[in-house]
C-alpha cells in the first residue's frame, strides 16, 4: 500500500470517528447542521500529527486538507463531509 493511500485511509478513519462521536451525542436527534462558509472544523488523525489542525470552510465552500487538497464542504453535514473525504 502506498504512503499516500495509507494517509488517506487514516484521514477517512479520523473523519468517521468524528462522525461517530457526533452521532452518539444527545443532540443527534436535533436537526442536522449543514456546514457553511467560515465554519471552523477541527481535524485529528491519530498517529499522523501533520494532518491534525483546524480548517475553515472558505468563501467557495471548500476546505483544504494536507495531501488531499480541496474538498467541497458547504451545505454538507458532517456525515456527508466524512464520506467526501474518504472518497
Amino acid at each position: 500500500m502506498s504512503r499516500l493511500a495509507m494517509i488517506i485511509r487514516q484521514v477517512a478513519f479520523a473523519m468517521m470517528t468524528l462522525v461517530a462521536a457526533i452521532l452518539s451525542s444527545p443532540a443527534a436527534n436535533a436537526a442536522v447542521y449543514q456546514l457553511g462558509v467560515q465554519d471552523r472544523l477541527r481535524i485529528h488523525v491519530s498517529e499522523w500529527p501533520a494532518l491534525n489542525g483546524e480548517v475553515v470552510v472558505g468563501a467557495r465552500g471548500d476546505i483544504t486538507l494536507p495531501l488531499i487538497g480541496q474538498v467541497p464542504a458547504a451545505r454538507l453535514d458532517t456525515v456527508e463531509l466524512a464520506k467526501a473525504v474518504a472518497e
